[in-house]
């Protein structure tokens, strides 16, 4: 999740109950006006107001609600600045793992942060300064000279990665045909009749996803990346076998799907031959030849 620390809030206050919605204040831009029109609508006669979004003490929790068309449910937290406003439950967990609680009081400053959801963060969370300090930086991503392997860095959607190295993509013409089997996943088994390999790859930024609850490593990549740095790293060491391993077994991801049999990745700049042949085979059905 991609959260945002606005250095001012527009919040608007229904009368009824003090709940509020609110928003990154800017009203420079037609989005951040269109914004400020919605939460103005929203709170209908409430009342509307500008903070400034600086971490304080004082938030409480008041209770959860359900949605009536969903049924998931949220948390509504007091603001000690006199209104209410709503966080999803992943939130709440984070404030539980993260903070400590007295009567329903969270210890310890938070600031509010601004994704598709409200979210408070806490300033005991690990990562609180490179969330609200990587927003408040003049060049807000590392440009591709200053990429370095093994850095840690924060991508622009949030996630959190390992920076490997620059590899060359070959994309790849092919047709398939059933096998007759059945893949480890229970789906069809093919066998990859590869028409054609581009000549000249295009060159891509491969990294490591860094998940502390994933048992699997998963690796990315992108022809143009944008991120900011955590720390700076130790040099990683990657052979072209452990590239090959990784499509193998379905961790490469890219474009929001695991897709690995319809390109090559390789360190170097590679000529491909007609005899050429690449058998990645996870579930030992599924054979991928060069038939140009």
């Amino acid at each position: 999740m991609k959260i945002k620390v606005a250095k001012e809030l527009f919040v608007g206050i229904r009368n009824s109950d003090a709940v509020g919605w609110a928003v990154g204040y800017n009203n420079t831009t037609k989005k951040g006006k269109a914004d400020q029109d919605k939460v103005e609508r929203w709170c209908g006669k409430g009342m509307t107001k500008v903070i400034v979004n600086e971490p304080i003490d004082g938030f409480e929790i008041d209770k959860s609600v359900s949605r009536y068309s969903t049924s998931n449910k949220v948390w509504r937290i007091k603001d000690p600045r006199g209104f209410i406003l709503e966080i999803s439950t992943s939130n709440m967990e984070m404030l539980l793992n993260n903070c400590t609680m007295e009567n329903g009081v969270v210890k310890g400053k938070c600031v509010w942060g601004v994704s598709n959801k409200m979210a408070l963060l806490p300033e005991s969370h690990p990562e609180f300064d490179n969330i609200v300090n990587e927003q408040s930086t003049t060049s807000k991503f590392l440009t591709p000279s200053k990429l370095k392997s093994g850095m840690i860095l924060r991508k622009n959607t949030g996630e959190k990665i390992q920076y490997i190295g620059k590899v060359c993509y070959y994309g790849v013409t092919a047709t398939t045909r059933a096998s007759g089997g059945r893949n480890k996943w229970g789906g069809i088994g093919y066998n990859w009749h590869i028409k054609s390999i581009n000549k000249s790859p295009a060159i891509v930024h491969l990294y490591k996803f860094i998940k502390e609850d994933s048992r699997l490593e998963t690796y990315g990549f992108q022809k143009t990346l944008k991120a900011h740095l955590i720390e700076e790293g130790k040099e990683v060491e990657f052979t072209q076998e452990e590239l090959d391993n990784a499509h193998k077994t379905r961790r490469i991801y890219c474009n929001g799907n695991f897709r690995e049999y319809r390109f090559f990745l390789r360190k170097e700049e590679t000529e491909f031959t007609h005899d050429d042949k690449k058998a990645f085979t996870p579930s030992g059905e599924e054979i991928y030849e060069v038939t140009r």
